[in-house]
């Protein structure tokens, strides 16, 4: 405890009383620390010392307070921390602060705890950056690997299979009598089915669509080809996105749902799936809802080596700097909620960021016989059920003579409905078809 007096201003401050635990606290005897009115000022911490001055010759002329904590040198050369509290006994006429009395608390253990406590939040923010900068560059790393296995797909394998299909379909036309044999039709058909499977491998590794049109279209194909398996789960999206994400943010997006999607049709036995996409709180909501069987999350956590979906999930999220949760009951449905931050302008300069995208009504994509006849009601532009046929595939990748193996015609007459197709659609190019056929649907 201290009280002191301002005699003639205030470089002129005398210590009146000290208290004997300052000789603990900072290693001075109270006589010589009032012999000396300059020693106070001399033990403030070097970068404290012009704050409580500062903080003092406020007080006194405004006739307030003072309360401060700062940093003292001690006699043997120790770093104290004070929380220095001080009230007014006496004012002079002009309202200045004739005489304070005060109490002096060693706060340095606090101090201590609270900057050790500070360094070990800075260095598990540094871990959780760094964890997450691996994360994403693990997701981007995956993304690379899987375009690669994509291309070297359709460029090497599916070229070969095209090129035995073709070999064979020459081979039928120019020696009749194999046409006949069961075998030879076999053959044809299986090289056909696995051409066919691959295709769908390739998309499902890398969507070549949505680096072209957009996230939106790759959910949309994803959803039509869920909706294509044999079973009776019809599936929605709903996409409500202001404008279109990222290049990162939308693989993230659509691996994300890619996972929630192949779990739903694995485990959940539901009839309804739905994919809803929107702006939150300066990024983008997604949620995967179904009315399934539901699952026990607790009984899943405790056996999460058996669901590595979910896991890989929560890491694609937490890779693009946002979350995922998963909610679910036994008998309740499971509905799967992830956020993403909008990071366009610190990441993003590829002029797509920027187009603006209509929100779209919401789309229902059913299982494949109620499907199949939907898309031949609704035909767009009066195409033949032949020309939707081409078109569809021309609009997933397919080349002209890919379609051509595909459907057993020739090149020259699957030229012949594209040109047909274009011109009834009334478009120039695939993109311009793709967003047709999405209109339509």
């Amino acid at each position: 405890m201290y009280i002191w007096g301002i005699a003639g201003g205030f470089e002129r401050i005398a210590e009146e009383y000290v208290s004997p635990q300052i000789e603990g606290v900072l290693g001075f005897r109270p006589a010589e620390w009032m012999e000396n009115p300059q020693l106070w000022i001399d033990r403030l911490h070097p970068d404290d010392r012009a704050e409580v001055l500062d903080e003092t010759a406020r007080s006194v002329d405004a006739g307030e307070p003072f309360m401060l904590e700062y940093r003292m040198v001690a006699r043997d050369g120790r770093v104290v921390w004070l929380h220095d509290v001080a009230s007014v006994l006496t004012r002079d006429h002009a309202g200045k602060a004739t005489r304070y009395q005060g109490v002096q608390l060693d706060i340095t253990a606090r101090k201590e705890a609270e900057h050790a406590q500070r360094r070990s939040f800075e260095q598990l923010r540094l871990a959780h950056r760094q964890r997450r900068e691996l994360l994403s560059r693990v997701v981007t790393t995956e993304e690379e690997e899987r375009r690669r296995i994509a291309e070297g797909i359709h460029d090497h394998t599916l070229q070969d299979l095209f090129a035995v299909l073709t070999r064979l379909e020459t081979m039928g036309r120019q020696h009749p009598a194999f046409g006949e044999l069961d075998d030879f039709a076999h053959v044809r058909k299986g090289i056909s089915e696995s051409i066919d499977r691959l295709r769908r491998l390739t998309f499902e590794l890398h969507p070549h669509i949505m680096e072209t049109d957009g996230l939106e279209a790759a959910l949309r194909f994803l959803l039509d080809w869920m909706g294509r398996t044999p079973g009776t789960t019809n599936y929605v999206l709903e996409y409500r996105l202001s404008s279109e994400t990222t290049t990162h943010v939308s693989s993230i997006v659509y691996r994300i749902t890619q996972e929630a999607l192949t779990n739903t049709r694995k485990h959940s036995g539901a009839s309804w799936v739905t994919v809803s996409l929107k702006d939150d709180g300066g990024g983008f909501l997604v949620r995967i809802e179904d009315d399934g069987r539901g699952f026990d999350i607790g009984a899943t956590v405790r056996a999460s080596w058996e669901h590595i979906g979910l896991v890989s999930m929560e890491e694609r999220a937490e890779a693009g700097g946002g979350w995922c949760r998963v909610e679910s009951m036994p008998g309740s449905g499971t509905t799967v909620d992830c956020w993403l931050p909008d990071l366009r302008s610190a990441h993003d300069d590829e002029p797509r960021a920027d187009r603006q995208v209509v929100p779209r009504s919401t789309t229902v994509i059913s299982p494949p016989g109620e499907a199949s006849r939907s898309r031949r009601e609704k035909r767009p532009g009066h195409l033949s059920p032949r020309e939707l046929e081409v078109a569809e595939l021309l609009a997933i990748g397919h080349t002209n003579a890919e379609v051509a193996s595909i459907l057993h015609l020739s090149v020259r007459t699957i030229e012949h409905h594209r040109s047909h197709v274009f011109h009834k659609l009334g478009v120039r190019s695939r993109a311009g078809l793709v967003r047709t056929l999405q209109d339509s649907t």
